[in-house]
């Protein structure tokens, strides 16, 4: 109560209501006073976080959302955001809302108007400082890819706001399919040809160079996924009865593993690397001239060692490699038992560069297994096979593959982009091939165009993996981006 006309004062409360202040504050304490039970309060009514059932007799509400914090004290104090936010103090609107909260006309007394008035009054609404750039937002696809579409929306209300118009033609595409394989973009594609056909598509997808620098991508690789499992017995056996007699399928697994590197993370797997279309002498270049950070990820990492044979990530990342995704067999921890297991299961993913097939990579994959000695299925083994072969591993190559793409540097729509890129940022980091997998070819080999990369989030995101994060200065910068990419010729 204590400063209350000061800082309505300061915050410009109009004359008629500080006419009056000194002796609604007089009375406060007992107007305020609790006269039962306190309740819980959520002081965050706004439509957005409604939530609304539609039934027979039409829209009811079901429940509401709220972010802030959590406080206690007299149930008046929810009608406040409300009044004020909602009806805008209109009164035959403040009447209504009232009445949908079960006051009469004779509930709404001098006294619950002055109670209410003095709640409002000594209320202190939280006011957020500066933003530090260096917050995060934490949530599954915060950065992948939950921003871009933010980003985009906010680039084109500013423009908006600004008046100023985009100087191209835009279209706009959401696929919503890209983290299961994107099984129906080519149909949808197919389906809009002409609709969708364009000079350049930009997608901004993935996380930019580690330097912090603006980053364009002139490609991406492409993956495929393949799930091996192998065989021992048809049931768990106990270690002590059956060890050295029965084959175990998580050493096998292990061994088979194994045999497709070496200490250096080449793969070891025959006709791997044959029909990887070289780097250009340009594209060599920009790779020589992306920033060197290796120590301090190798710091951030913990990583006493990487895998390369002396090689930069970024000429790695121009390579073809195969990734062990996960293992399973049977338990660990708590759950550990003195058993020799019955399967064991690996699953890769195998990305690709330009002038390789998906497909035949993974039939390479394949070819790879049997020479190891296994008679491959591509369905669970029954009896008479298990019984016939010493050693069987069913593969099964996951639906949803695609080849890697490449645009060239040199093109003139691409030189476009990285001027933009450079109006907005400088230095602007090139690479020839993005790190991670977009369905470009797609795109490319249906509608006859190019595709270019932007990236706009942290490298650190930690994206599809625990405490998925996006920093704000990201952001921010994504939203100057998206508008620069907007206002294009």
């Amino acid at each position: 109560i204590e400063g209350c006309r000061a800082r309505q004062e300061r915050l410009g409360l109009p004359q008629k209501f500080l006419d009056g202040l000194d002796d609604l504050l007089r009375d406060a304490a007992a107007l305020t006073a609790l006269d039962g039970p306190p309740v819980i309060l959520t002081g965050e009514y706004i439509p957005e976080n409604f939530l609304l059932s539609r039934g027979g007799s039409g829209w009811r509400l079901a429940g509401l959302i709220d972010f802030g914090d959590v406080m206690t004290g007299r149930g008046e104090y929810d009608l406040l955001g409300p009044s004020a936010f909602m009806a805008g103090g209109m009164p035959r609107r403040v009447r209504s809302l009232f009445e949908g909260f079960g006051f009469s006309a004779a509930d709404i007394t001098p006294e619950l108007k002055r109670r209410l008035m003095a709640l409002m009054l000594l209320h202190r609404f939280k006011r957020a400082g500066a933003l530090d750039p260096e917050w995060r937002i934490y949530a599954r696809g915060s950065a992948d890819d939950k921003a871009q579409i933010a980003a985009l929306l906010y680039a084109m209300d500013a423009l908006k706001a600004a008046g100023m118009k985009p100087r191209a033609n835009l279209e706009f595409v959401f696929e919503g399919e890209e983290e299961v394989g994107s099984l129906h973009l080519d149909r949808i594609l197919k389906a809009n040809r002409d609709l969708l056909r364009a000079d350049l598509w930009l997608i901004c997808d993935g996380p930019e160079h580690s330097s912090g620098r603006q980053t364009v991508m002139f490609g991406a690789r492409g993956v495929q996924s393949l799930e091996i499992t192998v065989y021992g017995a048809r049931r768990e056996l106990h270690s002590g009865h059956y060890g050295n007699w029965a084959p175990n399928p998580a050493m096998m697994l292990a061994q088979l593993l194994a045999s497709m590197k070496d200490a250096e993370g080449r793969v070891t797997i025959a006709h791997f690397y044959d029909g990887v279309v070289p780097l250009t002498a340009a594209e060599r270049r920009a790779v020589a001239e992306i920033p060197n950070d290796e120590p301090d990820l190798k710091r951030d990492l913990w990583l006493a060692r990487v895998d390369g044979g002396g090689r930069s990530l970024q000429e790695l990342i121009n390579e073809p490699s195969l990734n062990v995704r996960g293992m399973a067999s049977a338990h660990v921890g708590e759950q550990a038992s003195n058993i020799i297991p019955s399967t064991a299961v690996a699953d890769i993913d195998l990305r690709l560069v330009k002038g390789l097939d998906h497909e035949e990579q993974a039939r390479r994959v394949i070819d790879h297994i049997a020479r190891q000695g296994y008679h491959v299925v591509d369905r669970e083994p029954d009896e008479a096979t298990r019984l016939r072969y010493q050693r069987v591993a069913k593969v099964i190559v996951s639906g949803g593959g695609y080849d890697a793409v490449r645009t060239p540097m040199d093109l003139p729509e691409a030189q476009r982009v990285v001027a933009t890129m450079r109006s907005v940022r400088s230095p602007v980091v090139l690479q020839p091939t993005s790190g991670g997998s977009v369905p470009l070819d797609m795109i490319e080999r249906i509608l006859g165009t190019h595709t270019i990369l932007v990236p706009l989030v942290n490298h650190d995101d930690n994206q599809h993996s625990h405490d998925e994060n996006l920093r704000l200065r990201n952001f921010w910068n994504a939203i100057e981006t998206q508008a620069a990419l907007l206002m294009m010729d």
